[in-house]
């Protein structure tokens, strides 16, 4: 059997994950497996007995689709054969097999009869890297091994799809036989970046971290780590707080992710950045976000903050405004649709975001230069946004 794997030609930090174990149980049955990325000409000219094809966001949708148009005609019957997996997939998989011929696969491949074959659970597979024909296409992969410590979360926030994408909840997994995977495929690597929707919820966290730092990660020994899905602030504040973060402060963490989803966290969010920075931790990293049951006000509230606790504790904090997507929608909200949301102009809206890509820039920490950019108060800020008209 003849085997491509597609992976869309969307910007992608990291390597589709769930392709490359599916990868690794075709070539495990004896199969040819040939990965590409993006649109392949000479992929698409030859006829394949089957396509995988990953997917992410769902905003991503007209490139998804395309792609799969793109490789429609290289497998016998694309209903049959070309199959789409992959976040998008498990949320729109209906809609997807309209818009373009194809057998959507939703959530995680557990089972080889999800995708018509015999054999076992196929997520519990390793990632093939060797796949890839070139890493550097993933820029984590340059500095970085990727693993997981657990699956799915347990969690049930309001504005999050990953329960249904991967409803289960695996508390703890091993990290040596990935990361050894990994240092067989891509070779040593100083990072480690770890992929857990949730990981300080689980009761298993001391093993988790004792488990990097066997395998080298701790503080002062020219290594990295990072849980890239961040933390919530709720699980670091207060004695139970104290005590993960104490669980943590060997580590060699850079940034500390922590949201801050909504203005009444601001109690819980100091206090889990200050456990982390009295435990020497000092850069830090925050998604923020907006758009769901906020006001531009809130988000200025918040980035006020920032720059307070950068200024108090000596830390810095790059703040990540992330604007809310309902997870069945099929592309980001416009500046119309948010204004609308907000009962403002289109314009302010777009000043509201020009100003949030200013933040990033500013001196952390500068109170003076936050008011000159911001205004001195969340009124005086709504009438800076409007002045632009």
């Amino acid at each position: 059997m003849n085997v491509l794997l597609v992976d869309p030609p969307y910007r992608a930090s990291y390597p589709p994950v769930g392709l490359l174990k599916i990868g690794r149980f075709h070539r495990e049955r004896g199969d040819a497996v040939t990965f590409v990325r993006g649109l392949s000409a000479p992929a698409a000219e030859k006829t394949w007995d089957r396509i995988y094809t990953a997917s992410l966001f769902t905003f991503q949708w007209n490139t998804v689709v395309r792609t799969l148009r793109f490789y429609g005609g290289s497998v016998a019957d694309p209903r049959r054969d070309l199959f789409a997996g992959g976040p998008l997939a498990s949320l729109l998989g209906r809609d997807l097999g309209a818009a373009a011929p194809c057998r959507p696969v939703p959530g995680i491949v557990d089972s080889a009869e999800k995708i018509g074959l015999q054999g076992g659970d196929i997520d519990t597979l390793l990632p093939d890297y060797s796949l890839l024909t070139s890493p550097k296409d993933y820029p984590v992969l340059e500095h970085a091994w990727i693993a997981s410590a657990t699956r799915g979360c347990s969690g049930k926030c309001a504005f999050c799809s990953v329960r249904e994408v991967d409803p289960r909840c695996v508390e703890y997994l091993p990290l040596k036989e990935q990361l050894d995977n990994c240092r067989q495929s891509l070779g040593e690597r100083n990072g480690l970046v770890l992929l857990d929707n949730n990981v300080a919820m689980s009761p298993f966290l001391e093993k988790i971290a004792g488990d990097m730092a066997a395998e080298g990660f701790v503080k002062g020994r020219g290594t990295t780590a990072d849980f890239s899905q961040g933390f919530e602030p709720a699980l670091f504040a207060g004695p139970e707080g104290n005590r993960r973060a104490d669980i943590l402060a060997s580590l060699p963490l850079d940034p500390i992710r922590i949201a801050w989803d909504f203005s009444g966290e601001r109690d819980i969010y100091e206090q889990a950045v200050t456990a982390f920075a009295e435990r020497g931790f000092s850069s830090f990293s925050t998604p923020l976000l907006y758009g769901f049951s906020d006001l531009p006000e809130d988000m200025y509230l918040r980035l006020l903050r920032i720059t307070e606790l950068e200024h108090e504790l000596g830390i810095a904090i790059q703040a990540e405004p992330m604007g809310y997507l309902a997870p069945f929608r099929k592309r980001r909200p416009s500046p119309a649709e948010r204004a609308r949301a907000w009962g403002c102009s289109e314009g302010e809206v777009r000043r509201f975001e020009e100003l949030l890509k200013k933040f990033r820039t500013r001196e952390k920490g500068d109170g003076e230069g936050f008011s000159a950019l911001f205004g001195k108060g969340p009124e005086d800020f709504r009438n800076r946004l409007r002045r632009r008209e």
